[in-house]
This record gives structure tokens, C-alpha cells and sequence, in this order.
């Protein structure tokens, strides 16, 4: 998660420094500091709390020891250049996910998946009408009301459709480990605030995984950059559903504790390639997220350039600005410290 936010971090400092701004200080992570560096313009430091970190310019300080129209000064430079060391970051993070997926496919192979018939059930959530029906986790729903579950990569989402859509009891037919024939089970949906029905379960689809190694420089170029475009639809998609069927989906988000859960299951695999899929996608939806116009995020800060280039350059007065910022920032910090909370007490559980 450091490296990630390191990485981050670096897109912005570096591309600062290369167009010769003045910069501060270089961190990452927050809370008690794990390390210092002061260098002859620049503090470095690394906190114990990895959930973050920042660039800080002298523009920020109110004791700035450069003179206001010192042209080195981040807030005098032209819009395209501080909207260029904005993006930096989420380019960064990009270019790390590609490069990873890029040498995963020149070495271990990339994961080529043929899908199986049927979506299974990794998880049942806490308020769960398919468990109370007798849905156990790792059964295999093979159809709803009849209808067969298709073996593509679509699944998941046709059958949670399906589901979704339904004002009534299902039949799900359900192939469970150990019996030999199919069980049907019906369940009573939940009715959402937004009509839409809900049985309180995980899904995903059935995959049997092979590898597909690179011959040759190139190809694992254009293997990892189908691949990022492959994960960059998946994470897009996700946070598209968050706000488009936040009822449904609200119980699946995972904040930094179950991030580095799940993470330290990935590395114990001891296998490569699945920890190059993890941290791309964390890679990918940190580039995605910061994308979002809020205050505190590249985003935020993004918009805030557009809106000072449709003025003719005039800025925000910068009590405006500080108030935008800290409000997002406030909000960042709520949503963090939600999830922290949630993710530690499931953990502990």
C-alpha cells in the first residue's frame, strides 16, 4: 500500500522538480513518522499510518521564504504545467500497472481464463435471505427460476440482474460440493428503498486459469496493455456500481485494513502473478479515484485549474480554495476512518 502511495507521489515531486518548482516536503503515510531526511530544499519522511501522503509547496506555507513572484513557485507557473504535475500522479500510478502486468506476461505468463457454466459463492453477507433459505458458501448457482447461468465472463452480472429484477422467490439451482445431484433452493428477496430485490450474497464467476507467456518484448508490451485495459474496466465498473446501486453494493467495499488482508492472502500464494493482478488493480483504482472531482483529490485540484482557465486565468479567491479543500479533506478522512472501523471489527469477528 506504501509503495503504491509512493509511487503516487513520486508521478507529482518528480515532474515538479523537472519543471524546477520549489518543493517542501516529500511524505508518505501519516500519524508518528518512521523516518526523516532533510535535504538542502526538500523534507522526506515516511509515517507509520500508509493511508495517504503528500507533495507540500512553499505556496502552502504562510511563512514562505521565497518572494510572491518568484517564477519557481508552483502557484506562478502556467496552467498547463500545474495541470501537468497534478496528473503526474495518477500517470504514475498507471505506468506502474502496466509494467507490472507488462513483466508478468514476459515472465510468468498472463492468466488466460475459459469460463465454466455457473456463478459460485464465495461469501455470504450479514443480512443474508439466500442463507436463511440454506445458500452455503462455495455453492454453485447454475440457474435462476430455470434460467441456466452462461459460461462467459458476463455472468455474474446477467445473474445478478436477474436477481435484482425479480419481485417475487426465486428458484436457484445449486450444485453444492459432496451431493450429487442439484438442489433447488428457494429464496425471498429483500425489496430495496430502490425496488430493486436483494438475497444477500457475494457472486463470481467460474474460471479455470491457464498461462499464456510472452515470445518476445512486444507481445508482452501488447499482453499487458490488453490486460490494463481488461482491469481498468473492471475497476471502472465497480465504482460505477457504487454510485449507480449503492443499496446493493455497499456491504462488498473494502477500506485499508481489508485491502492489506487480502493483499497478505495473495502474497502467502507465493505465486507471482496473482499479486501482479492485485497490485495493478490497486494501481488502477487509486489512478481512477483520484481522477473523481473532489476537494483533496487530483481531481478536485483539477477542477479547480479548469474553472481558473475558463476565467481567463483569474483564480478562486483563496479562502474560497482553502475552504473547498479542507471540506474534501474532511470528508476523505470520515470515509477512511468509516471503513478502518468496519473492516477491523469484520477482521476481529
Amino acid at each position: 500500500m506504501s509503495g503504491i502511495i509512493f509511487v503516487h507521489e513520486l508521478g507529482h515531486f518528480s515532474v515538479a522538480r523537472a519543471f524546477g518548482m520549489h518543493v517542501t516536503k516529500f511524505a508518505v503515510g501519516f500519524g508518528p513518522r518512521l523516518f526523516t531526511y532533510n535535504g538542502p530544499e526538500v523534507e522526506y519522511s515516511l509515517s507509520l499510518v500508509p493511508l495517504g501522503g503528500f507533495v507540500q509547496f512553499p505556496d502552502d506555507d504562510p511563512k514562505c521564504p521565497y518572494p510572491a513572484d518568484d517564477p519557481d513557485l508552483f502557484r506562478n507557473r502556467s496552467l498547463i504545467q500545474r495541470a501537468a504535475v497534478t496528473l503526474a500522479g495518477v500517470v504514475a500510478n498507471c505506468v506502474l500497472a502496466l509494467t507490472l502486468l507488462t513483466g508478468q506476461a514476459a515472465t510468468v505468463g498472463q492468466i488466460q481464463n475459459t469460463y465454466l457454466p455457473g456463478v459460485e459463492v464465495p461469501e455470504l453477507l450479514t443480512i443474508s435471505p439466500a442463507r436463511d433459505a440454506g445458500l452455503r458458501v462455495g455453492d454453485i448457482i447454475i440457474a435462476v427460476d430455470g434460467n441456466p447461468v452462461a459460461a462467459n465472463a458476463s455472468s455474474v452480472n446477467a445473474t445478478v440482474t436477474r436477481i435484482r429484477s425479480s419481485q417475487q422467490a426465486l428458484v436457484l439451482s445449486v450444485i453444492r460440493p459432496g451431493e450429487q445431484a442439484p438442489l433447488d433452493i428457494r429464496v425471498v428477496p429483500d425489496i430495496s428503498p430502490s425496488g430493486a430485490a436483494r438475497i444477500g450474497v457475494q457472486l463470481e464467476a467460474r474460471v479455470k486459469a491457464s498461462r499464456q507467456v510472452a515470445s518476445s518484448p512486444v507481445e508482452a508490451l501488447a499482453m499487458g496493455a490488453t490486460d490494463f485495459g481488461r482491469l481498468t474496466g473492471v475497476v471502472t465498473r465497480g465504482l460505477t456500481d457504487l454510485v449507480t446501486r449503492f443499496d446493493d453494493v455497499v456491504d462488498s467495499v473494502s477500506g485499508p485494513v481489508a485491502i492489506v488482508a487480502v493483499g497478505a492472502k495473495v502474497a502467502a500464494q507465493g505465486d507471482i502473478a496473482p499479486l501482479c493482478q492485485f497490485a495493478s488493480i490497486l494501481n488502477i483504482n487509486l489512478a481512477i479515484v483520484n481522477l473523481v472531482p473532489l476537494p483533496a483529490l487530483d481531481g478536485g485540484a483539477l477542477a479547480l485549474l479548469a474553472i481558473e482557465g475558463l476565467r481567463g486565468g483569474a483564480r478562486l479567491p483563496k479562502e474560497v480554495e482553502q475552504t473547498i479543500t479542507a471540506s474534501g479533506l474532511l470528508l476523505v478522512t470520515l470515509v477512511g476512518v468509516t471503513l478502518i472501523v468496519r473492516d477491523t471489527i469484520h477482521l476481529a469477528s
